[in-house]
């Protein structure tokens, strides 16, 4: 049945400001287009007196909207002209989607009327090897790789989202919730936002819907992330402040904030943990008497993880139960019944419990663990009041050094450890490389068909490492391990089949069952052969997916991936040139090292280059870097004059790679 488009009506407002000292007629002209055809326009006449600010309003129908959503991106410009006495004296230009939104308890969230769930992830402001700098390509790229690897929503953590990013986003059909701050009236650093916070509040929420507004991708704002304030009757009754602020400006959107449990609980942690360690220590208790009876080593272990699990109140049952404590639920009530939809950073427990306590409430989880997005999606797919979920983090970033930074040498992460630099804990690496986690996650969401191999790294084999819950494996899409020849290696297969097989060298390793009842993975232990490894799917014993990794030969030479044939003189285009270590038939070698120098010349810079290693010495405005798992990146931006930059890459063994990229003058 085709579905008929039901008229829409944009309203056009227009800020004028006359600063001369007489009075002037001018005439307003709005312009609706889609693809270059117009499709609505309107003319007014207002009389501006001197020194005044007036704003004018048009209604503008469009017959047979073409609507905006994630999976079809369609966007309209508005064209907006003043006039007087027939004289053009100003012009600008907006572009904008037709959408609609609901939201409700029973359906979720809709756009357009059909249900949206939230494939999202968090991400920080900084773009990598090139810093904190906002310029456009950047933002681009990010958001395209984010969306090619099945991520349909993104949260800004913690900082009102650039422009240029909302653009894009507008652009790839990439939702947006867009974050105000990441604290309120308490510090979480000397000298932070909280010394200024309630002095200029209502300036900043006005500032962020005004940049917002003609987005069609924003349909959240967040009011904080992990605030302290919300466990009080103050915090709560900012929150309620901030919350109709958003909406008395915007009402056409919704509202959250990103609740961290261990915050808002403040002076009453101490007794939720006691309760809970009782708890745990009564379990460990139980389960070694059980053990002593003759019932068997899993039960003890299972009492030692959960006892684990109380000491970390991050992930397993233990976590739960602290999720759902009836003081956690008092801490967040009143301030999570101001916001539209519940956020919970790191309380998956409470998202079936919030259906009961609030059966008119939906819930988001605002913040989650990467290692846990099986168990989440599976939360999020069979409950309607669960409308997504934002891992942190979707994409590598600067700073949080050594959160998820495999160590083998008995160092603990959350160190500050030099010379880490990176969380590393992003699906994507720091200079865009997915890594199998993210593979997983696209499986996960029933986005990706074939299988996907994950080989834990050879080299490390039976070492102990630092874990904590943001880490899943130490693990890569590698088959070249050279000097492991007849060493063990366990790696992991993750497919949405009900059956995998495992092929080494044409021999079969076997079929194990996978999919979700395995949690989309199936695991070997084997023993390192070069030659070619390929994982296949099987659904009723028909094939319905395979991939394979190949051993690298052992010449090294560089390839060099630039995915713009031309840039813009603007002064801000940019160039990304991915350099990785391939053998002459251009398979990838993830375990070779070399030391690759670049030069820049001509029309251009050389605005950052480096690795996604995340623990080196070393300035991104080095002209060498060591590659990290067979990659460096290179990012080149272009000056104002056109002509041509030359990039030329050398590495001790390799033939110089050279690019050279066509400036062209800017319109």
């Amino acid at each position: 049945m085709i579905k008929k488009r039901v008229p829409a009506a944009g309203e056009v407002c227009t800020k004028i400001c006359n600063l001369a000292r007489k009075k002037e007629k001018v005439t307003v002209e709005a312009t609706l287009s889609c693809d270059g055809v117009i499709v609505g326009a309107d003319r007014i006449s207002v009389t501006m007196f001197s020194q005044a600010e007036e704003t004018a309003r048009q209604r503008i129908a469009v017959k047979e909207p073409k609507l905006w959503s994630p999976d079809s991106p369609q966007l309209y410009d508005c064209v907006v002209k003043l006039y007087a006495e027939e004289e053009l004296l100003d012009e600008t230009k907006e572009h904008f989607g037709i959408r609609s939104l609901s939201l409700d308890a029973e359906h979720g969230l809709r756009i357009n009327g059909e249900q949206v769930k939230l494939r999202g992830t968090c991400i920080h402001h900084d773009n990598g090897v090139i810093g904190a700098t906002t310029l456009e390509k950047a933002e681009e790229r990010r958001c395209r790789q984010m969306k090619e690897a099945g991520f349909n929503s993104i949260r800004s953590a913690h900082h009102p989202m650039s422009k240029a990013m909302l653009d894009t986003c507008d652009r790839y059909g990439m939702l947006v919730m867009d974050e105000l701050s990441d604290m309120w009236t308490n510090h979480k650093n000397p000298n932070d936002f909280a010394l200024h916070f309630l002095d200029c509040v209502d300036t900043e929420v006005e500032r962020m819907v005004a940049k917002d507004y003609n987005h069609p991708s924003v349909i959240l704002y967040s009011a904080g992330n992990e605030i302290p304030d919300l466990g009080t009757p103050r915090g709560a009754q900012i929150n309620r402040q901030i919350c109709n602020q958003f909406h008395a400006l915007d009402p056409s959107r919704y509202t959250t904030n990103a609740m961290n449990g261990l915050m808002t609980l403040g002076p009453r942690m101490g007794q939720v943990i006691q309760e809970l360690m009782s708890a745990a220590q009564q379990q460990a208790s139980q389960a070694q008497a059980a053990d002593a009876a003759g019932d068997g080593n899993a039960r003890e272990e299972e009492g030692a993880s959960a006892l684990n699990g109380m000491m970390a109140l991050m992930v397993g049952p233990l976590a739960d139960a602290f999720a759902c404590h009836p003081l956690m639920t008092e801490s967040l009530e009143e301030s999570s019944q101001a916001m539209d939809i519940t956020g919970l950073n790191y309380l998956t427990g409470r998202h079936v419990l919030e259906k009961e306590l609030h059966p008119n409430k939906t819930v988001v989880g605002t913040e989650t663990f990467p290692a846990d997005i099986v168990r989440l999606w599976n939360i999020v797919k069979h409950h309607d009041h669960v409308l997504g979920d934002y891992t942190w983090t979707g994409y590598d970033y600067l700073g949080e050094a050594g959160c998820g930074i495999f160590y083998y040498d008995g160092t603990q992460n959350f160190m500050g450890r030099y010379p880490d630099r990176t969380a590393y804990i992003g699906d994507i690496d720091l200079i865009g490389y997915r890594r199998p986690i993210s593979y997983l996650r696209e499986i996960v969401y029933g986005l990706r068909k074939d299988p996907y191999i994950a080989v834990e790294r050879v080299n490390r084999y039976g070492m102990q490492h630092s874990q904590t819950a943001w880490m899943l494996k130490d693990n890569i899409a590698s088959w070249t391990w050279p000097g492991y020849e007849g060493k063990p290696v366990k790696l992991d297969i993750y497919s949405p089949a009900s059956e995998v097989e495992l092929f080494l060298n044409g021999t079969s390793l076997g079929r194990k069952p996978a999919g979700e009842a395995e949690g989309f993975t199936a695991s070997y232990e084997l023993t390192y052969e070069p030659g070619e490894l390929v994982a296949v799917n099987y659904e009723d014993g028909v094939e319905t997916g395979r991939f394979a990794l190949k051993t690298a030969a052992e010449d090294v030479q560089l390839s060099v991936d630039c995915g713009e044939t031309a840039l813009t003189a603007d002064g801000e285009d940019l160039a990304f040139l991915t350099v990785k270590l391939v053998d002459n038939a251009g398979t990838e070698n993830l375990f070779a090292e070399r030391e690759v120098t670049v030069t820049v010349e001509g029309a251009g810079t050389l605005q950052g280059f480096g690795s996604a290693d995340p623990s080196v010495a070393g300035s991104y405005d080095d002209m060498t870097w060591k590659t990290y798992d067979g990659y460096v990146m290179a990012v080149v931006r272009a000056g104002y004059e056109p002509g041509e930059i030359t990039v030329t890459f050398t590495a001790g063994g390799c033939e110089t790679k050279r690019v050279v990229i066509p400036v062209h003058a800017a319109e």
